[in-house]
């Protein structure tokens, strides 16, 4: 054990700290509360009590004990006091003290059990603490569990359902010899086989992201080109929105980034960017480099991100509560995204347009 004590009397502090030494323990001194804190400040790791006077020349116990207990809160601290009235006593367990020792002090066997019992009673809070923050965490990884189960069974619910449906009603169609309505169905079927492919598509590549099984290999290419490329192919989708896409930057970006990780980032903001713009919206894709960086900001104009949300956004089965339920998202794409980013020195982040309604997300990889 090793005890700091604080007094003003040196006698005292001297006869503590041999009394101390009779049971086996070690003590540090301060003769007050500057002397105090600059010991504790370098050396409150190794102390395991406090034993702190209540009256001194420059600050009392009371004015001190705060500030130790902002240097470390977990060291219990008794006060040595010859007015050991109750409400000093009980102002003091308020403050966060760990009890008093009476002045003056004769019986040393229970100062070593007034010591042993405040560690004690220490320890028991903080393991009363941990035990408290296991239980909770316990609690969110129960939500969570019980969240994506429920979203697992919602989205594969909604394709499968859908498949099922158009299924049936294209084989009736196609036996009424109606070839049209029955072809109709036929492409909602392969919607919802597209829909379906694309969620076990990214429940896969979340799941090899979390344990360090996805493959990612950065090499120089142009970033551009890529950019293009993503852009065109979403114009070619069959339900895309009608709209404008802005691109602005170099003909040529070069940048060093894995392509098909790059291009899964691309189409998940990209394609969050349509889903979430009306109809006659604007994107905006600028592509910049920037000295050892490329920078690429994608911006929408839809109803953007509510404040607080910019980083919650990012994790698995969550979306922006404004646009929860319109939509339509599993909640697993921006999770996607900043995990393909990281995972080839990059960094992905989104906050709302600076004018006008819309959100931003920035992508910086390395050049």
């Amino acid at each position: 054990m090793r005890i700091l004590i604080i007094d003003d009397n040196r006698e005292l502090r001297h006869l503590l700290g041999h009394a101390l030494a009779q049971f086996g323990w070690e003590s540090a001194q301060a003769e007050d509360g500057v002397a105090a804190l600059a010991v504790y400040a370098t050396r409150h790791s190794e102390m395991d009590a406090i034993l702190l006077d209540y009256i001194m020349p420059d600050m009392d116990g009371m004015q001190l004990l705060p500030k130790l207990l902002a240097i470390n809160p977990a060291v219990p601290i008794l006060m040595l006091t010859s007015h050991g009235s109750i409400p000093l006593v009980t102002a003091f367990m308020e403050q966060g003290g760990s009890g008093f020792v009476e002045k003056p002090v004769t019986h040393f066997e229970i100062l070593r059990l007034r010591i042993e019992e405040a560690i004690q009673q220490a320890r028991r809070r903080r393991d009363l603490e941990a035990i408290r923050a296991a239980q909770q965490a316990t609690a969110r990884l129960n939500q969570e569990k019980d969240l994506f189960l429920a979203n697992m069974s919602h989205e594969l619910r909604t394709p499968l359902t859908a498949i099922l449906q158009f299924a049936t009603l294209a084989k009736r169609r196609w036996m009424e010899e109606r070839p049209a309505e029955a072809m109709a169905m036929l492409d909602g079927l392969l919607a919802g086989k597209d829909r379906l492919l694309r969620f076990v598509s990214n429940m896969e590549c979340l799941a090899r992201l979390h344990t360090g099984q996805w493959c990612c290999q950065p090499i120089p290419n142009d970033l551009m080109a890529l950019v293009q490329n993503v852009v065109h192919t979403l114009k070619r989708g069959v339900d895309a929105n009608p709209l404008r896409w802005c691109i602005t930057g170099g003909s040529v970006v070069p940048a060093c980034f894995d392509a098909q990780s790059v291009r899964i980032i691309l189409t998940e903001l990209l394609d969050n960017a349509r889903q979430f713009s009306p109809p006659d919206g604007v994107v905006e894709i600028g592509v910049i480099g920037e000295g050892a960086q490329v920078r690429i900001t994608i911006a929408d104009s839809g109803p953007g991100i509510p404040a607080g949300e910019e980083e919650a956004i990012f994790s698995p089965f969550t979306e922006s509560s404004r646009t929860r339920s319109n939509a339509g998202g599993t909640g697993l794409g921006l999770a996607i995204v900043r995990g393909l980013a990281q995972c080839q020195g990059g960094v992905v982040s989104a906050a709302n347009r600076a004018e006008g309604s819309g959100a931003v997300f920035t992508l910086v990889l390395p050049v």
